[in-house]
């Protein structure tokens, strides 16, 4: 048996990769080093898998100007992954960018 990620992260897609939106999102508290803060996690699907995909910020945003701010509305939306350089906290990291394909 295989194991499989549950989360849509860098360690587990590649540019290129396209990814649909399986639901609308639901709420969720997430703890970090800045203490609590809310976000959106939606299932997702790689052609492979189902997978809980929580964008960035700056993801939701661009999400938002190719879709439109009611989620529900993305329902079977797909996206291209782009990989970039980010910081985090003050540090290098690697996130997600979508690249909306219709």
């Amino acid at each position: 048996m295989e194991i499989k990620d549950k989360y849509l992260s860098v360690s587990n897609c590649e540019n290129s990769d396209i990814i649909t939106f399986i639901d609308g999102g639901t709420y969720a508290t997430m703890k970090d080093s800045k203490g609590e803060r809310e976000v959106i996690n939606f299932k997702v699907s790689n052609g492979r898998y189902e997978l809980i995909y929580t964008p960035a910020s700056t993801a939701t945003k661009e999400l938002m100007k190719a879709w439109g701010r009611e989620t529900e509305n993305w329902i079977g939306k797909k996206f291209q992954v782009k990989i970039i350089d980010s910081m985090s906290f003050g540090k290098p990291t690697k996130l997600i960018f979508p690249i909306p394909i219709n």
